[in-house]
C-alpha cells in the first residue's frame, strides 16, 4: 500500500515537472514568434 501510494506520489510529480517544462518551452517558443 505504501509501495502504490509513493508510485502515485512520483507521477504526480513528474507530471507537475512535466507541466513546468511544457509551459516554459511555450513560452520560449511564443517569445521567439515576436518578430523584432
Amino acid at each position: 500500500e505504501g509501495v502504490k501510494l509513493l508510485g502515485t506520489w512520483m507521477e504526480g510529480e513528474r507530471a507537475i515537472s512535466f507541466c513546468k517544462l511544457l509551459s516554459r518551452n511555450t513560452a520560449k517558443l511564443r517569445h521567439d514568434d515576436i518578430p523584432h
